[in-house]
């Protein structure tokens, strides 16, 4: 288990209302390229079917919260 599925394991637990979702980029290639995922970790935003954004690259559980937000 990785720092960052620690992390948002974490907010998860704390917001119930947010669907996540983990995709080993070794075990789904094809998803990744679907969603150009070009560096790892990738945490992606959807509202409604659409991405709303992006983050690339270690960061802090205070970044990812305000960026859920």
């Amino acid at each position: 288990k990785t720092f960052i599925y620690s992390i948002l394991d974490k907010i998860a637990k704390s917001l119930p209302e947010v669907i996540f979702r983990k995709i080993d980029y070794d075990d789904r290639p094809e998803i990744c390229g679907h969603y150009e995922i070009t560096g790892l970790p990738t945490i992606k935003i959807f509202k409604d079917a659409k991405e709303t954004g992006c983050i690339v690259g270690i960061t802090t559980e205070d970044k990812i919260r305000k960026f859920i937000e």
